[in-house]
């Protein structure tokens, strides 16, 4: 009995997800045998870009995946253990070693599968020991993988005699656009380019795919095998997703240069071998070793291309401005003396807007570097207040005369509360960021948007409050006082709806719920902190308005009691 189109089909999907199966059996046996081997291996081999690929080639042939070598590179970048040029190394050699997997595995080898079955099964059950037992895995995950590359071969020998099926795979040479775009959907939905590179070789060996149509599918399947990495790291640290964006720039680019290359110069698949399947694997191989040749040469211009283009522009607070040796020879001028520590303190509020734009802008990326090196910005804003306090202290202890002691007192306590609102920007809000990007946590747009627009208003209060500083100017700490009344409204009416949205259900308590919440009432505690400066001028014109007050008093009883004494009599 002649099986049916739909039958035939669910065999082949079935063999796939046996194929896909061994694939994950034979990743994992490999990551929990030997993955401390590899990570130490591959942090060896990172002197120069050549060792790298050689290491990305042999770990990829050891997992079986270009994918997971690429997940452990980008993880090894995130946190700073590897030059990203060496990471990329690692990924062309990842690239290759999966092409050549696809070489070995294709092999006839007749009763193999069963045999690696039957020796992993007993290598499995007759030991207690973990490594042992992951070796067993190993050798059931290639036995599977084998086998279900024969059933594979099987069922799409009569797939042939399903006329729709087999015009569907005859026509996909005529249409090259679409086989690529459909070999870049399946290898996504696949997560792995070597499944599908070995689902096409049996469909081509069996006769039902053209050897045309095949070529422009595998291409398709290396453009679409970064996709994986892209989507597993999207929401990571920039250094973890910068390696799998440049895969991706570079097999996207290789991609449609080989669709043109094909199409100029027609059937080509004859100068990769005799045997259509054996053209499929040599192509395929072709393809990513020249690939690595033309990219190796190349990976600083071609990173520097992704940081231009695709990556978010974090801050880097590390490299801003340090506390400078303050010159006390300026002790005789007292006045200079003054102004000298007050620019140093400018130079403070700069730092601090560094930290507040940087610690905002790791938020958006999802950053933990950006947001780890504002936490390191404590030393340097303690460095800043001491530098400035020491000095003042010398300067008012020196035996100079016509020192502005009200002024050194501002100074002070600029430099105070300077050091507080680093203090809080370093140890709390750059902690909640780091914590939001650990747990996964995300904040809705809403929320985003309050917080940003939060972040905007300390921001415009460190600036009033330097300007104060300068000035001395009563409006300049009017706006300055009312600035920080608005951030306290809009704070309290943020908590306000957010509280409203868990109680009604539209929010969950969760740790983004906990870390917006938190967020709020920081951003709030450093513009409090911040407009301090602005109190002791509004005494200042609060006083002198009662000096002023009671003196217009005192005349107006004056007038008062003299209209009401009686008048003498000629």
């Amino acid at each position: 009995m002649i099986d049916t189109g739909t039958q035939i089909l669910a065999q082949i999907l079935g063999s796939v997800a046996l194929l896909l199966w061994g694939l994950r059996m034979v990743r994992t046996g490999v990551e929990r045998a030997f993955g401390g081997i590899l990570r130490r291996g591959l942090e060896r081999s990172l002197t120069n870009r050549f060792r790298a690929f050689a290491a990305g080639f042999v770990i990829t042939i050891m997992l079986q995946s270009s994918t997971a070598t690429m997940l452990l590179t980008s993880s090894f970048a995130s946190r700073g253990l590897l030059d990203v040029t060496a990471g990329l190394a690692i990924v062309l050699g990842a690239d290759v070693g999966s092409a050549a997997v696809a070489q070995i595995l294709s092999l006839r080898l007749g009763a193999l599968p069963h045999l690696l079955l039957l020796a992993g099964v007993m290598t499995f059950l007759w030991n207690e020991q973990s490594r042992p037992r992951n070796v067993g895995r190993i050798l059931i995950g290639l036995g599977l993988m084998l086998l279900a590359l024969q059933m594979i071969v099987a069922a799409s020998t009569s797939i042939r005699q399903a006329e729709l099926l087999a015009s569907l795979m005859q026509s996909l040479g005529n249409e090259p656009v679409l086989a690529v775009l459909l070999g870049i959907l399946l290898t996504w939905l696949a997560h792995s380019s070597l499944a599908m590179v070995l689902l096409l070789v049996s469909l081509t060996a069996s006769g039902l795919l053209p050897a045309s149509a095949a070529l422009l599918l595998v291409i398709g399947v290396n453009m679409g095998a970064a996709l994986p990495a892209v989507g597993a790291t999207l929401k990571g640290a920039p250094e973890a997703r910068r390696l799998p964006l440049a895969n991706l720039l570079c097999r996207g680019l290789a991609g449609l240069i080989a669709l043109v290359v094909l199409r100029a110069l027609g059937p080509m698949q004859t100068w990769f071998g005799s045997e259509p399947a054996r053209q499929l694997l040599n192509f395929h191989l072709g393809f990513n070793v020249a690939l690595a040749c033309a990219a190796l040469p190349f990976t600083r211009q071609i990173l520097a291309l992704i940081d231009r283009f695709f990556m978010p522009h974090v801050p880097d607070v590390s490299a801003q401005m340090r506390p400078v040796q303050l010159d006390r020879g300026a002790f005789g001028t007292p006045a200079l003396a003054v102004a000298t520590a007050t620019h140093e303190l400018v130079r403070m509020g700069e730092q601090i807007g560094a930290m507040l734009r940087a610690t905002m802008a790791a938020l958006k990326a999802g950053d933990d570097h950006a947001a780890r090196l504002v936490v390191g910005q404590d030393d340097v804003i303690d460095d800043f207040h001491d530098s400035i306090k020491s000095y003042i202290a010398a300067l008012s202890h020196s035996q100079a005369g016509g020192i502005d002691q009200v002024r050194c007192s501002q100074v002070l306590a600029f430099a105070t509360a300077l050091e507080q609102s680093g203090d809080v920007l370093a140890l709390n809000v750059a902690p909640l960021v780091r914590k939001m990007v650990k747990r996964n946590a995300v904040l809705s747009p809403v929320e985003m948007g309050s917080i940003e627009a939060l972040f905007a208003e300390v921001e415009e209060i460190r600036r009033l409050a330097v300007a104060v500083l300068i000035s001395d100017d009563r409006e300049a700490a009017v706006r300055l006082r009312d600035a920080k009344a608005r951030m306290r409204s809009n704070e309290i009416e943020a908590t306000r709806r957010h509280m409203a949205k868990l109680q009604s259900g539209a929010a969950r308590a969760d740790d983004a719920s906990a870390i917006y919440l938190d967020l709020i009432r920081d951003l709030r505690r450093i513009s409090s902190i911040l407009a301090s400066i602005a109190y002791p001028i509004l005494l200042e014109v609060e006083h002198a308005r009662e000096e002023e007050g009671g003196q217009q008093h005192d005349g107006a009883n004056s007038a008062k009691i003299a209209l009401a004494k009686p008048r003498s009599l000629d």
